[in-house]
C-alpha cells in the first residue's frame, strides 16, 4: 500500500497563496520538501488585511532554499485578476509549468458581526471568495492544456475558532469556494 509519507512532487510545480505564514507556509514547506518547485505567492499583509510586505514570503522562500528546495517569491494578491495572473506567470516563467495551485489565502475581521463595515467584508470577501477564483481562473487554462493539474482550496478559521451566527464572515466566503470547487471539478 503507498503511504502518504510517500508521496512525491518531483518535477511538479506548485503555487501556493497565502504561502508566508500558517498553514500556507506549512503546505509551501511541505510541497518543497516532497520535491515541488514553489512560487510562495503571498502580498504580506497583517491578518486583518492592512499592509504589504515581502518579508513573509521570502522568508518562506530561503527556507526551502536552506533544505535544498526550489522557491520563488511572487508578491500579488488574489484579490484583483491582475495579481492571480502574475502569480501564474510567475511559475511559467521561472520553471517553464503549473501543475498544482494551493488556494490558501485569506484574512481576519474583527470578532464580531456589528463591529465588521462593509468595506471590510467586501476586502475579505475580496481576498477569500474572488480571491480563489481568480487563481483558479488563471490557472485553469494551463492545466486543460497540459491534460493535468490539481487545486486545493484551503477552507480556514481564524485561531481555530468555530464559526458561530455572530461572524458569518467567517462562514460565507468558505461556503462558496467550497461550491465553486465542486462546481469546477465537474467542469
Amino acid at each position: 500500500m503507498f503511504g502518504l509519507n510517500e508521496l512525491r512532487f518531483d518535477g511538479r510545480v506548485a503555487i501556493v497563496t497565502g504561502g508566508g505564514r500558517g498553514v500556507g507556509r506549512c503546505h509551501a514547506l511541505l510541497l518543497a520538501s516532497r520535491g515541488a518547485k514553489v512560487v510562495v505567492a503571498d502580498y504580506g499583509v497583517a491578518m486583518n488585511g492592512s499592509g504589504t510586505s515581502t518579508e513573509p514570503a521570502m522568508q518562506v522562500v530561503k527556507e526551502i532554499e536552506a533544505a535544498g528546495g526550489e522557491a520563488i517569491v511572487c508578491h500579488a494578491s488574489v484579490s484583483d485578476e491582475a495579481g492571480a495572473n502574475a502569480m501564474v506567470s510567475t511559475a511559467l516563467d521561472t520553471f517553464g509549468r503549473l501543475d498544482i495551485l494551493i488556494s490558501n489565502a485569506g484574512i481576519n475581521d474583527p470578532d464580531r458581526f456589528e463591529d465588521l463595515s462593509a468595506s471590510q467584508f467586501r476586502w475579505m470577501c475580496e481576498v477569500q471568495y474572488l480571491g480563489t477564483v481568480y487563481a483558479t481562473q488563471a490557472a485553469w487554462s494551463h492545466f486543460r492544456k497540459a491534460g493535468y493539474g490539481r487545486i486545493v482550496n484551503t477552507r480556514w478559521s481564524s485561531s481555530g475558532r468555530t464559526w458561530s451566527a455572530s461572524r458569518p464572515s467567517w462562514r460565507h466566503p468558505p461556503q462558496s469556494i467550497s461550491r465553486t470547487s465542486r462546481a469546477s471539478s465537474t467542469a
